[in-house]
């Protein structure tokens, strides 16, 4: 059994540190950014302040265009990344240019054609999939930072890309869409989210414990895990495993 564990940086509104969800999940701990470990040494991005926070080596990172301009902006470490994009969005200033070419040994690029029928983002997830195929991954966890806000088509695009994507490959995982949005096949514990309302969709069986509705839960109707409040973490959502992903929403 193999965990294949992905992180992704989008061009779209991106939040703080305090306010990541903070999930367990099959194997793996939400957020993949992490701080950096005090023993180990590394040259920072640029000359401002780091943040100190760090991807993994064991995590995969992809800066989806314009998205790379956000690992630059934070100073966030890491070792290597796979940059797609036709760089129609990352339009970066002086400075940026200066820090990518510093960090450019570390990235290696896909240039996209700007006459696409798919989005940046949409190819990226198409490059996951076939390196879960050829790695023989039996499962995955991806973290993805700007996907949301900004533009509502691209916002509402892309969640609708992350759905695709877990229905149509045969790998079953988790994907959080930071700080609003889980969809899972595999159990989890949340255990810190930036808002205790949570909203859920399902077509499988649920039990779950530390919220206002507990116990073992049928969605018959979308409208049925409308509203949920976390009592206290970590809360904890168990599935049956006989239907699609289930999904929550934060709010």
């Amino acid at each position: 059994m193999s965990l294949q564990k992905i992180i992704m940086f989008l061009n779209g509104t991106h939040t703080k540190k305090h306010s990541f969800l903070q999930v367990k999940a099959d194997g793996a701990c939400f957020p993949f950014l992490v701080e950096q470990p005090k023993d180990e040494k590394s040259t920072p991005i640029s000359n401002s302040v780091s943040n100190g926070l760090c991807i993994p080596k064991d995590v995969d990172a992809y800066l989806i265009d314009g998205g790379a301009k956000y690992l630059l902006a934070q100073n966030i470490q890491f070792s290597s990344a796979r940059f797609i994009g036709d760089k129609d969005s990352f339009n970066p200033n002086k400075e940026q240019i200066l820090l990518y070419n510093k960090v450019k040994n570390k990235i290696s690029e896909h240039v996209l054609n700007k006459q696409k029928k798919v989005s940046d983002f949409g190819f990226a997830l198409d490059d996951i999939a076939k390196q879960l195929q050829e790695k023989k991954c039996s499962s995955y966890a991806i973290e993805i930072y700007g996907a949301l806000g900004g533009a509502k088509d691209h916002e509402y695009i892309n969640i609708e890309e992350v759905k695709k994507f877990m229905q149509k490959i045969p790998q079953k995982g988790i994907i959080i869409l930071q700080p609003y949005f889980i969809f899972t096949y595999v159990d989890i514990e949340v255990i810190s989210s930036p808002k205790k309302n949570v909203s859920l969709l399902s077509d499988d069986s649920l039990l779950i414990h530390n919220s206002r509705y507990n116990g073992y839960i049928e969605l018959e109707r979308p409208s049925h895990g409308l509203s949920n409040i976390i009592n206290k973490y970590p809360f904890i959502l168990k599935r049956q495993h006989q239907g699609n992903f289930t999904t929550l929403i934060f709010r």
